[in-house]
């Protein structure tokens, strides 16, 4: 049937990959829009007829205090009369190309199928869930401490001020997307258009501005379930579970039909923790999972390198140390350095040979992904006989450098454009 052909997008090509996207969806509607600039578009080719697509959406996110280049995932699809050829292999490994060749560290996907991914170096961060409070919750807490807040509606004026709470909130967590003027403007222009189920709200306390919230509101009634408020982002300085409880009495004073507040798997671990507090219960969603690949393993520990330190240096004072163990991360074949006897850590190119004594951490990408998004230790990787480390005393001390965290991935494509520019990526070459 001729040779499999994974190459990037040419116009000529819309139809055709538009045509896939409905087959593989099953649906006449989807399609691959708005596009990236082509470089970013995969198409594969069998036999000269395409048949198959992906794209990639760059963007900026928030690891740490650090803000990453890293690409989404968008529309993967097979025609379904050439799937189990090899296609999709063929498109994903140009896909990493492409990312790696742009400096995009990261890789993030959604699917309800993580099985193929997964044997592509993609990496399943947790189960989506959304965490809902009653309002006879919201009106106990907000009885034993009322905080006077005030909603007041969102202004086009104030986009510098909502940037700057929600990159505050976002720099203490992982795989946060990195917001600008331009990603919140259609935002709060949506909200902001007089209808009954978006919302965007400012939080006044004490005559400060203190944050945002935005969300939706149901707007039908769903058997045997009240009618809820679904924030989508609450962007505070500090999560006290009082100025939650009384910002969501706000919200649910709209109409007395509406019975609960919940909030989604985007939930940062302030927010989250404070919704537990007040009485919170976690539902699991089901459906797509999100994952994650590590596409460049030292420029990823370079961005991560102060946290990692820290957790270095907590681990000498603990252990009352001069200096730490020098070890080599070997990552699918990548090998990085993370010379810590400086009592500090610097991260190096690692030479290919052993012969210098230096311990070695083995790990396959995906378990790679497991330990630095805190899901397993470095030391329950080699529990598991997924590694082996030649040196195991040095476990302790790379237990120390990647904790567990929680971590939240948020992002939305439709507003990958607004990223484009601030990453030196002209979204329109061809214009």
């Amino acid at each position: 049937m001729g040779k499999i052909v994974a190459r990037t997008f040419e116009h000529r090509d819309e139809r055709a990959m538009n045509g896939v996207i409905q087959k593989s969806f099953k649906n006449p509607a989807a399609n691959a829009y708005p596009l990236p600039p082509s470089r970013f578009v995969v198409v594969a080719e069998l036999g000269g007829k395409v048949v198959g697509h992906t794209s990639i959406r760059p963007m900026l996110f928030h690891v740490g205090g650090s803000i990453v280049r890293a690409g989404v995932l968008h529309m993967v699809g097979t025609d379904p009369a050439y799937q189990h050829k090899g296609i999709g292999h063929a498109m994903m490994d140009k896909a990493v190309e492409t990312m790696r060749s742009e400096r995009l560290v990261l890789s993030f996907l959604e699917t309800p199928v993580p099985g193929f991914y997964a044997s592509k170096g993609w990496e399943v961060v947790r189960e989506r869930a959304d965490v809902s409070i009653p309002r006879a919750a919201v009106d106990a807490r907000v009885a034993k401490a009322p905080v006077h807040v005030e909603l007041r509606d969102g202004s086009l004026d104030r986009l510098a001020s909502y940037v700057a709470f929600r990159e505050r909130m976002a720099s203490k967590c992982w795989f946060f997307v990195h917001a600008n003027e331009e990603y919140m403007k259609p935002l709060v222009e949506k909200a902001c258009q007089g209808g009954l189920v978006d919302f965007f709200h400012e939080i006044w306390r004490g005559g400060k501005l203190a944050g945002y919230v935005l969300g939706t509101r149901d707007a039908t009634v769903k058997e045997a379930k009240p009618l809820r408020i679904a924030v989508q982002e609450l962007a505070l300085d500090e999560y006290d579970p009082a100025l939650v409880a009384n910002v969501f009495k706000e919200l649910l004073a709209f109409d007395d039909e509406f019975g609960a507040v919940s909030a989604g798997f985007y939930v940062v671990p302030g927010l989250a923790a404070a919704m537990e507090e007040l009485g919170g219960t976690e539902v699991k969603v089901g459906g797509n999972v999100d994952m994650v690949r590590i596409n460049t393993v030292k420029e990823f520990l370079g961005h991560a390198r102060d946290q990692l330190d820290g957790g270095l240096v907590a681990f000498l004072n603990r252990e009352k140390l001069d200096g730490g163990t020098d070890v080599t991360l070997d990552v699918g074949g990548e090998r990085v350095l993370l010379s810590c006897t400086s009592g500090h850590l610097v991260i190096k190119d690692a030479e290919r040979s052993k012969g210098d004594g230096c311990a070695v951490l083995p790990l396959s990408r995906n378990d790679f992904a497991r330990v630095v998004t805190g899901q397993a230790a470095p030391s329950t990787i080699v529990k598991e006989g997924k590694a082996r480390c030649d040196q195991p005393a040095v476990l302790g001390q790379l237990d120390a450098m990647f904790p567990t965290q929680p971590v939240v991935i948020n992002y939305t494509s439709t507003f990958f454009l607004a990223h484009l520019e601030e990453m030196g990526i002209n979204p329109f070459p061809w214009a």
